[in-house]
């Protein structure tokens, strides 16, 4: 009876070693599994972040986890993309930035162009017209009838480019938000 008991203990005794051996194995797994789990979602926590910076325009800001610290080798390619592309989007928000400079001072050449050459020729045109009227009201004397057609003529055409500079100047106005 007592070697019986004795083998009953020593196999209650193998049977709790073997147990605690597995709790404490178990145990290391999940303290490893957590380890990893936080590696993994800190590494995550910085793509998110950065995601962030590049959405709000801070390329600068955009920290991606390091390729070598990385937890595994997707998340390091993953790193890698995104860092390639915050620089291409740097790169091409560059380029509008510089395009939108071109294009405005390309504007503002041309409203001046316009607004320069209409007055310009505004200006003629109004003494044109002037002229062609005192002519046609007859301050300078009688005129004969071919001549009288051809004045008005000359008078129509005058008042119709009027109207067309006037109309470009308003254009413009209205291009510049003056309207």
């Amino acid at each position: 009876v007592a070697v019986e008991q004795e083998d009953e203990a020593a196999q209650i005794r193998e049977e709790w070693g073997s147990l605690l051996l597995t709790a404490a194995v178990l145990a290391i797994f999940v303290m490893l599994l957590v380890l990893l789990l936080r590696r993994v979602n800190h590494a995550l926590a910085q793509v998110v972040g950065a995601a962030e910076a590049l959405q709000a325009g801070e390329y600068r800001a955009a920290r991606f986890p390091d390729a070598q610290q990385a937890p595994n080798r997707e998340m390091a390619r993953l790193a890698h993309a995104f860092e390639q592309l915050a620089a291409s989007i740097e790169e091409r928000e560059r380029q509008l930035q510089d395009d939108i400079g071109k294009l405005t001072e390309l504007d503002r050449l041309k409203r001046d162009f316009v607004s320069t050459v209409s007055h310009e020729l505004r200006t003629p045109l109004t003494s044109m017209r002037g002229a062609l009227g005192l002519i046609l009201g007859g301050k300078v004397g009688e005129l004969p009838e071919r001549g009288r057609a051809l004045l008005q003529i000359a008078m129509l055409n005058t008042e119709r480019l009027i109207r067309l500079i006037n109309d470009i100047l308003d254009v413009e106005k209205i291009d510049a938000g003056k309207i």
